[in-house]
């Protein structure tokens, strides 16, 4: 009995002491990892809604600057995920290379907050912090880093979750007054508070935040702080929304992912002879080459690439209803010339007269143009027969529906297909194939630069920061451990003749550091073998398995542990 008294009054001790001490100090930023997620919104009557949005993803030849044609490559609904961002800094080297992280600019200065956080529900951001943010223009979103100090007002939700164990308390907690970080509330954790029911996405408070504290033995003074919040964008947080309240938030796609090696996969697996090409295919996914279960061959950001599509609209390849048979599976001149033709006839001539008269002229304006049958006209009476069965059916319906000028240019893109597989399976036409070589004024394959449309969306930060009381620390800290895994961008990059690989690995696994080149071939292993948790760096000397030095160009390095996966871009320039 007497040991059960000592230990309840050691509890109410130590919570009256945390009701004198709470959280006040001076306190350094150690760490921060921050998370953007963007989701596809319905427009507003914002200013940058009427000017930029577009729910498409684009690419255009021979440029966007100077567009001769645009094509969709993908379509958003509300409510779809545009992507999701991770900024981790959670170490003090890693905020100190901030500015280079974020802007690529090497002489960028770093991240560093030093904040006064007061007993009576103030703090102070002190002179000289730099706290990262981000700017618009023309569509696109990019980092600053300027300095910032300001007055704030923070408050509780509740009593604290006391841990003895670890002496650590835990509250609800909220920042009421910023002009620095997004404004949230604080859910009460002690009194039940669910996330998901009372706080959180699709609940009354939505913008949340908690902090845990950290104490010496005798919960005295407070050692560090971990404050974590998400924060959605709206009137609540104060996040992207314009000043008279309405969502102006928006994100910028210049570039997409690309695949460097699926066409000469196809060639193996399928004893196939398709043009490679030089560029990275637009969206391509890439392709298991080494069984681990994850795609490679992927380039993470490209301006510039090609259309291909080997499998068309029943995703199986080479099942013969891919409109881009006849041209290798590229979007090449020539299929940009006949299916722009078709188009244009078929929209000429469908109110004229009839749907199927106008698709059957649709096609043999085609073939007559590229001279792919003979004056006389051998080879039409099959293709002939063929659109006029399938546009009785299917463009004839489309029509019934109200299909405007672009349904009409699309069903000009699909008769050509039906035109072209048709003729081949008599014998009397092939597409022209000019796939084997880029565009030179006549015909090839087309180089399309990604569009950087302006996708409006709904931004939420997580937002995971780790602070350390100035008064108590006499040596460096200690490195946290990482609580994610994460890979950095190398440094410096462009390099020459080396460059570092960082990356943070939360477990311990077994892990390999590999680099690639252009075409999907590992051309060096920087390390093979088990790690355990905390951050790892790897040099890459710019030299081959055999320890050839490479040549200059565009490189890709390849971290595997485990379940995780990441593969990112680096430069070699001489």
């Amino acid at each position: 009995m007497k040991k059960k008294m000592i230990w309840v009054w050691f509890i109410l001790m130590v919570s009256m002491g945390f009701l004198q001490a709470q959280i006040q100090g001076n306190f350094d930023l150690h760490g921060v990892y921050v998370q953007y997620t963007y989701e596809v919104r319905d427009t507003t009557d914002s200013q940058n809604d009427q000017m930029y949005a577009s729910y498409d993803v684009t690419v255009s030849w021979p440029s966007s600057a100077t567009p001769m044609y645009t094509h969709v490559l993908k379509h958003f609904e509300i409510g779809d995920t545009v992507g999701v961002t991770d900024v981790p800094l959670v170490t003090p080297e890693l905020m100190a290379l901030a500015g280079y992280i974020l802007t690529g600019d090497p002489t960028a200065p770093g991240v560093s907050i030093n904040v006064d956080m007061n007993d009576d529900g103030t703090f102070i951001i002190n002179e000289g912090s730099i706290y990262p943010t981000t700017g618009d223009e023309n569509c696109s979103t990019f980092a600053t880093l300027p300095p910032v100090s300001e007055n704030g007002t923070w408050a509780f939700g509740g009593d604290p979750i006391i841990d003895v164990d670890s002496l650590t308390q835990t509250w609800g907690w909220a920042i009421t007054l910023s002009n620095i970080f997004a404004n949230f509330s604080a859910p009460d954790l002690a009194g039940g508070d669910q996330y998901g029911v009372d706080y959180g996405p699709g609940t009354p408070m939505p913008d949340w935040g908690m902090l845990t504290a950290n104490y010496n033995s005798d919960f005295s003074i407070p050692l560090g702080l971990n404050i974590y919040w998400e924060a959605h964008d709206g009137v609540g947080s104060g996040l992207g929304i314009d000043e008279n309240g309405l969502l102006n938030g928006f994100v910028g796609i210049p570039v997409l992912s690309g695949d460097t090696v699926t066409v000469a996969t196809l060639n193996a697996v399928y004893g196939l002879n398709l043009n490679v090409g030089t560029y990275p295919i637009l969206g391509g996914e890439g392709q298991d080459l080494d069984g681990d279960g994850e795609p490679d061959g992927v380039v993470e950001a490209t301006n510039w690439g090609y259309l291909f599509d080997p499998t068309g609209s029943d995703e199986v390849p080479f099942s013969g209803d891919e409109v881009l048979q006849f041209t290798g599976y590229y979007f090449t001149y020539n299929f940009l010339a006949g299916t722009g033709l078709a188009g244009g006839v078929f929209e000429a001539l469908a109110g004229v007269v009839g749907i199927t008269a106008a698709a059957t002229a649709a096609v043999d304006t085609v073939l007559e143009t590229f001279g792919l049958v003979d004056a006389a006209g051998t080879g039409f009476d099959a293709i002939r027969a063929a659109v006029s069965a399938v546009a009785g059916d299917s463009i004839a319906s489309w029509i019934a529906a109200g299909m405007n000028t672009s349904d009409a240019l699309a069903a000009g893109v699909w008769l050509v297909g039906v035109g072209g597989a048709t003729a081949q399976t008599a014998g009397a036409w092939t597409f022209p194939d000019d796939s084997d070589h880029d565009y030179d004024a006549t015909n090839g394959r087309l180089v399309f630069e990604v569009d950087n449309r302006c996708i409006p969306d709904n931004t939420t930060q997580r937002v995971e920061t780790w602070w350390v009381n100035t008064a108590t620390i006499n040596t460096e800290p200690e490195p946290l451990t990482p609580q994610r895994f994460a890979v950095y961008e190398n440094y410096p990059n462009p390099f020459n003749p080396s460059t570092r690989i960082v990356f943070d690995l939360p477990d311990e696994q077994y892990t390999t550091v590999t680099v690639w080149n252009l075409v999907g071939q590992k051309i060096a292993t920087l390390y093979s073998g088990d790690l355990q948790p905390g951050q790892h760096a790897f040099t890459f000397d710019g030299r081959d398995l055999n320890g050839n030095v490479l040549p200059s160009g565009i490189y890709f390095y390849r971290v595997d542990a485990g379940k995780y996966h990441s593969t990112k871009k680096m430069m070699l320039l001489k």
